[in-house]
């Protein structure tokens, strides 16, 4: 297996990526090995190999336009399912629970929220779901304004289902709210 703390390519920080491998962790111990988690936004692939060191047994599902560019992203090593196409629209058809979904695909602000909406309703009771980009540094916004829609459209899903999930860590620029 790949040291997901050394995978190239992608704008998780050190800290983020043992927070996933940590939350990942977490899934896998509380739900077991028939647990699903569900990464939208595979690029390349650095995130999968941070939740797949985390829980190695659970179902491991990769959502993407398109990923088929990104050599870093090798189904076979990573024991995963990969699903190419839009996240908002496979939201739709997807008929499994989920125990985790990292949100880190489009920063447009409807896309977020739809993301945050949809895939939001199939996490269980004391699930997470977690977002990437919600914090982003200045260099980041920088270099991409949209990345400022992130916490926007976090902060507006939340208000509206505070009801339901609590805020559960923080680490740089990723949040994650467990399911209550």
């Amino acid at each position: 297996m790949v040291d997901h703390l050394a995978i190239l390519g992608a704008a998780l920080t050190y800290e983020e990526r043992a927070h996933l491998a940590g939350l990942a962790s977490y899934v896998q111990t509380e739900f077991g090995v028939d647990a699903l988690i569900v990464n939208i936004g595979v690029m390349w692939g650095a995130s999968m190999h941070c939740l797949r060191t985390g829980a190695p047994d659970v179902n491991l599902i990769g959502i993407d336009i398109d990923y088929t560019d990104h050599p870093i992203v090798q189904e076979e090593e990573l024991n995963a399912e990969f699903i190419l196409g839009d996240s908002t629209e496979l939201c739709n058809t997807f008929g499994r629970v989920a125990h985790a979904v990292f949100v880190d695909g489009s920063h447009r602000y409807e896309d977020v929220l739809a993301d945050a909406i949809g895939w939001g309703s199939k996490v269980v009771h004391g699930g997470l779901i977690i977002f990437h980009d919600y914090a982003p540094a200045d260099i980041d916004l920088k270099r991409d304004p949209s990345l400022a829609d992130v916490k926007r459209a976090v902060e507006c899903w939340f208000l509206d289902n505070s009801a339901n999930w609590e805020l559960y860590a923080t680490v740089d620029s990723t949040v994650a709210y467990r399911r209550i």
